[in-house]
């Protein structure tokens, strides 16, 4: 299963008195996880755009006979 930036953010563990976690643990490890989508999300789209570029600037082939 593939998770957004969105997706990430927006998850809440619920509390259990009995064996819960260490909510500034689990707050920590999110911070990671949405800090590397963002920066991973920001990667893609700048190689999309450099892939476009590089196609776009691509010199015609000489033809062979």
């Amino acid at each position: 299963m593939t998770m957004t930036l969105d997706e990430v953010r927006k998850v809440r563990f619920p509390m259990s008195r009995q064996s819960g976690y260490e909510v500034a643990s689990v707050d920590n490890f999110l911070d990671k996880v949405e800090e590397t989508i963002q920066a991973l999300t920001a990667e893609i789209e700048a190689l999309k755009r450099e892939a476009a570029r590089a196609t776009v600037n691509v010199p015609p082939r000489p033809y062979s006979y």
